[in-house]
């Protein structure tokens, strides 16, 4: 069954958001409003990227209008669209389940700055409760595509009847808002009492930054060309020397970033900046994050130079 869960109208076309329960996916689609005959038609697994698209041909389309002179606007009786009785009630707050979405992305996001979590690990109901969420957190009601309703912060609510296929687009949804630096994992299982769950593993995506590498590169160098000025000439030596230069570069940059950060005297980009080293500001907020010891920058050093470049997102 496909159900409406949103629609807009004008005298020259109608643009459909709809959720296909049979193949589990959404399309947005836009028809011209007297014959209906199909002009555009996306499909998405994702309801994030649905919705935005949805709203933006809705805008276009506002916008299209609004430039017609009223006198030249056709008068047409409104559409009877012949699925839209099948809409579910409660599907269509789209702004109250993408704010809920994005508070969850929101607080796995602080649990990595401020508690140093950079993955979780669970049934999605645990996780919901005692790791993403404070429990003193407001009371959130999530509204899924099809109709179906869970309060996330009661355990028990999200395992039950269909809830564990609304929870699978609940966490592509929240994958879509965390973007490339983080991966939602999940799975199903049955336990003993056959009562289903979802597993899931959500861990963060280290990778290495252009502009920081170079930075890094540069500072290297700069290692090199003291290690000759100093009279080294072996290729081991002015490697030793230039990896050391970096280290204690790095090391002075980061000491200097925590005191400012711990006793509120500025920020990271500021203290970067002030030392000749704005580009490396992604990297020092890395480590401050992780609460390095400095003995500790070096191994996290070649483990950053040794990972993937950032994909496009």
């Amino acid at each position: 069954m496909i159900n409406v869960i949103e629609m807009y109208q004008n005298p020259y076309i109608t643009i459909t958001l709809q959720y296909d329960e049979s193949r589990k996916n959404f399309l947005v689609i836009k028809q011209e409003y007297e014959t209906m005959k199909c002009l555009k038609r996306h499909i998405y697994d994702d309801f994030y990227q649905a919705t935005e698209t949805y709203k933006q041909w809705v805008e276009n389309e506002a916008d299209t209008l609004s430039q017609i002179p009223i006198h030249d606007i056709p008068k047409h009786d409104v559409y009877d669209y012949e699925e839209f009785d099948e809409m579910s009630e409660l599907a269509d707050d789209l702004d109250g389940y993408l704010s809920t979405v994005n508070d969850i992305v929101v607080q796995i996001n602080k649990a990595f700055e401020k508690k140093g979590i950079d993955s979780l690990e669970g049934n999605i109901e645990d996780l919901m409760h005692t790791e993403i969420t404070d429990c003193h957190s407001p009371y959130r009601y999530i509204t899924f595509p099809d109709g179906s309703a869970a309060d996330y912060q009661h355990r028990e609510v999200l395992a039950y009847g269909q809830l564990p296929r609304n929870n699978e687009q609940l966490l592509k949804d929240i994958q879509h808002g965390l973007g490339i630096d983080w991966t939602v994992n999940y799975r199903n299982y049955y336990n003993a009492c056959s009562e289903e769950k979802i597993y899931v593993r959500i861990y963060r995506n280290y990778y290495k930054e252009q502009s920081v590498l170079e930075c890094l590169s540069l500072i290297r160098e700069r290692g090199r060309i003291e290690a000759k000025t100093n009279g080294l000439d072996t290729e081991s030596e002015i490697e030793e020397y230039a990896w050391k230069y970096l280290i204690n570069t790095i090391s002075s940059v980061y000491s200097k970033a925590r005191d400012a950060v711990y006793y509120k005297k500025g920020n990271v980009e500021k203290i970067c900046k002030e030392q000749g080293f704005k580009e490396l500001a992604p990297f020092i907020k890395e480590i401050l994050s992780l609460r390095l010891s400095n003995y500790k920058i070096p191994e996290h050093l070649h483990d950053y130079m040794n990972r993937r470049h950032r994909p496009k997102e």
